[in-house]
């Protein structure tokens, strides 16, 4: 399993972790919740995605998403953490104002 920290790094496990794949922690926790549990002062958006192989094709699935191109295009979103687990291809992005 690969592993990163900082916002996004630390969210990568959790969705892995018998099958279960949501924006929402199986504590109940936000997106938000865990970015500010990391030192993130101020979470603005979350990204995730599974079962894409490459980089390359979790962003074009991205792109194609309406709500996922907006988290990406948004230009008052300026930090970013990110996160991947290979066993799975499940990917963590987490913006930050």
């Amino acid at each position: 399993m690969a592993a990163s920290t900082g916002p996004g790094g630390g969210r990568g496990g959790d969705p892995s972790r018998g099958g279960y794949f949501s924006h929402t922690g199986r504590d109940g926790s936000t997106f938000a919740d865990r970015a500010r549990a990391q030192g993130h002062p101020s979470p603005g958006a979350e990204n995730i995605a599974r079962g894409q192989g490459s980089a390359a094709s979790v962003m074009e699935a991205r792109m194609n998403s309406p709500g996922h191109r907006a988290n990406i295009l948004n230009c008052s979103l300026t930090g970013l953490g990110v996160g991947v687990v290979s066993s799975d291809w499940t990917w963590t992005q987490v913006f930050g104002h």
